[in-house]
């Protein structure tokens, strides 16, 4: 499993489910007489929250709502770009690629639409190629984004800013630190007023910027740049939410790189609690997470619930992945490493040669031999 796109230590998968979207009748809150904006304040009031599938709800319900007004202007745009925005915190990336794609082909085909919501939309889908290992698409979308942003959003620094932090974790993620940390100081220079949307946006700078550092092996650095971030997240969007999941998860690399894990192990707890109350416990992310934790407390020496995490991580990820997902490949060899430390040779064996046949069926990771030492550290994420 590559080691980018994580929530918590290993790869964020789509979830499975979806909800339908040629519903019948529209939810009861959004009335006849409703307005169309107030609906979708509402709506990224939702998202805001971290309570991704209300707001997908609501915008969904704006949608029909528009189409059967055959309505294909503004609000319709507003609202696919909304749709997209809270499927892609889901990690439900084929839905919000679709509905990106169906936004920006209205923008292109109406030239009477103003056209400054276009280069946010291609901001987006270029995020989203990053996050799906399409980094040449991102590469395009995002210098267009950037092309169509210096020209149409002289007015709206904030949003050129959120433009240079995408471009910058796609430098970040393709291993090119200079031009990301000069894309992170872009996107700093272009936010002027001290509000809360402008702290937030800034304390998700300063969290790829500790990922720099993470990856230049400054962990002192790092933790000092990531701890005003959480502080910021918790302070103006509560405690518990998702947005703080990225955060916390490379603060455990820190300390994991430290050795100090307890800490670790702490922080990685908080993480966990977060990824079930958002995603529940029968998810992708929950069960990342868990594999995660798993791998802190196996260093901690305590196997027993190390294995418990990793048993539970398996089953989830198997379930809803399949038995022959490249994320079940990396959640085998990591516990077959664990049941080695308990002397369970036979089960860790049969877990490394099926890790090894999944391997050996995909065309993007490398033979078993050729992966990484156990007692190599996982790479940070960039903040999403």
């Amino acid at each position: 499993m590559g080691r980018t796109a994580r929530c918590a230590g290993f790869v964020a998968i789509l979830m499975s489910f979806t909800l339908a979207s040629n519903a019948s009748s529209m939810p009861a809150w959004v009335s006849e007489d409703s307005s169309i904006t107030s609906t979708l304040e509402f709506g990224r009031a939702e998202h805001e929250s971290g309570r991704y599938l209300q707001a997908e709800e609501i915008f969904r319900g704006v949608i029909l709502r528009l189409e059967n007004q055959k309505e294909r202007g503004p609000n319709l745009v507003m609202a696919l770009g909304s749709l997209a925005s809270a499927l892609l915190a889901q990690q439900r990336y084929e839905e919000s690629e679709q509905t990106l794609s169906r936004a920006i082909a209205i923008l292109r085909s109406e030239q009477t639409i103003n056209q400054r919501k276009l280069p946010v939309l291609l901001g987006a889908l270029g995020k989203l190629y990053q996050e799906t290992g399409r980094f040449q698409q991102a590469k395009g979308t995002l210098r267009e984004a950037l092309k169509l942003g210096n020209r149409l959003l002289t007015n709206s620094p904030d949003y050129l800013s959120g433009l240079h932090t995408i471009n910058g974790t796609l430098y970040l993620r393709t291993g090119d630190q200079k031009r990301a940390e000069s894309e992170f100081r872009k996107a700093l220079s272009l936010i002027q007023q001290d509000s809360r949307e402008n702290q937030l946006q800034r304390s998700q700078i300063m969290g790829n910027l500790a990922v720099l550092y993470f990856a230049q092996h400054k962990w002192g650095l790092a933790e000092k740049t990531l701890l005003p971030a959480l502080h910021d997240v918790e302070q103006w969007r509560g405690m518990d939410h998702p947005d703080l999941c990225v955060l916390l998860s490379n603060l455990a690399l820190v300390y994991f790189n430290l050795h100090d894990f307890a800490q670790a192990e702490k922080v990685l707890r908080r993480n966990l609690a977060i990824q079930r109350t958002v995603f529940g416990s029968e998810s992708v992310q929950t069960a990342a997470a868990s594999a995660y934790l798993a791998e802190v407390l196996e260093e901690r020496g305590n196997y027993v619930e190390a294995t418990q995490l990793f048993t539970e991580a398996l089953r989830v990820q198997e379930q809803i992945l399949g038995q022959r997902h490249t994320d079940v490949a990396t959640t085998l060899e990591r516990f077959a490493a664990l049941l080695r430390k308990t002397n369970e040779i036979a089960k860790s064996e049969q877990m490394e040669g099926r890790a090894a046949s999944i391997r050996l069926e995909t065309d993007y990771t490398v033979s078993i031999s050729k992966l990484p030492n156990r007692r190599d550290k996982p790479a940070a994420l960039p903040i999403r």
